[in-house]
């Protein structure tokens, strides 16, 4: 299990956590954890701060949240 992952620290890096290019950081980081065996991966959040799965103000699934469904 990896717990507490996300493209950057502090809320993430506005303008860029939360934009489609971060996709490609959370893509690689769950190729890293199959190739380890690793079976469960948590994103930091569900709504909050620039690197969650949903936009806060909009409630709109984040490019990352669908690669992720696209993944599994």
């Amino acid at each position: 299990m990896l717990g507490e992952t996300a493209s950057a620290y502090g809320g993430g890096a506005p303008g860029l956590s939360d934009r489609f290019v971060a996709t490609f950081l959370w893509l690689d980081k769950l190729g890293i954890a199959a190739r380890e065996g690793i079976d469960i991966v948590f994103k930091q959040t569900l709504v909050g701060g620039n690197y969650g799965l949903i936009d806060h103000d909009t409630l709109k699934p984040l490019p990352v949240s669908i690669a992720l469904v696209l993944w599994k």
